[in-house]
């Protein structure tokens, strides 16, 4: 993966219920949740990546980290330029 390039990446993320009690007999299936987070790769290492949403020079905002092990599948995403009008 290329870093300062935007990416979607799709990932698998846990479930989790409210913290509060339960009935047994009323609990509802819960599985992993399936995820696409779109942003900007700021890095990569042996055991994650992180992106930004946004960046500019100076600065970076909404980073997350998502470990590969969760990740299904990265795709790089490609920009195309605006053409000037005349």
């Amino acid at each position: 993966m290329k870093l300062n390039k935007p990416y979607l990446i799709e990932w698998t993320d846990s479930a989790i219920t409210p913290t509060l009690w339960e009935y047994r007999a009323d609990l509802c299936d819960l599985k992993p949740v399936q995820c696409q987070t779109v942003g900007i790769l700021l890095e990569e290492t042996d055991d994650h990546v992180t992106l930004a949403l946004s960046v500019s020079q100076n600065q970076v905002c909404g980073r997350i980290c998502i470990p590969k092990c969760a990740i299904r599948k990265p795709r790089r995403l490609r920009v195309r330029a605006e053409r000037s009008k005349p």
